[in-house]
């Protein structure tokens, strides 16, 4: 018998509860003045 993976589960689970924190967090960054400074 496979041992069983609990990586896809896990990843699936955590990548639906993290996606719009991460939208937000990308947006923060483009908005941020520290970026702005930074960007070449």
């Amino acid at each position: 018998m496979r041992q069983f993976d609990p990586w896809p589960v896990f990843f699936k689970r955590e990548w639906g509860r993290n996606w719009r924190s991460w939208r937000v967090c990308q947006e923060d960054a483009k908005n941020s003045p520290f970026v702005q400074k930074h960007r070449s």
